[in-house]
């Protein structure tokens, strides 16, 4: 699964600029009842570009 996001922010004085969220995610079937779960994201804000990556990793057991 995958998604984007762009906000672009044009305040009444000062300068536009956009912002941009991008986010990617995996589940890979392991077993009966066990998933692994990938996630990935990366933000863009403000006026200064900065950009922020995060990642994550689960194990996901289905009890019923």
């Amino acid at each position: 699964m995958a998604g984007y996001t762009l906000n672009y922010i044009a305040p009444v004085a000062g300068n536009s600029y956009a912002d941009h969220n991008l986010t990617a995610s995996f589940v890979f079937y392991l077993e009966n009842y066990i998933n692994l779960a990938i996630n990935a994201n990366m933000v863009r804000t403000g006026l200064t570009k900065q950009t922020d990556l995060g990642s994550s990793v689960s194990l996901q057991y289905n009890f019923f």
